[in-house]
């Protein structure tokens, strides 16, 4: 659940129901999309 709301707090998605709702794939740009993210918040995380 603390992995859910971190991902809310850092803004990577706006509300749950936008990923738990949803039983489609994720789209290439998509997924390009989140990877870049993820790779801001983990690079923002441990280069300070």
């Amino acid at each position: 659940m603390k992995n859910m709301l971190d991902i809310i707090s850092a803004n990577i998605t706006k509300s749950w129901m936008e990923v738990f709702n949803d039983p489609t794939a994720l789209t290439e740009d998509d997924l390009y999309d989140l990877r870049n993210q993820w790779a801001t918040c983990f690079l923002d995380l441990y280069n300070t």
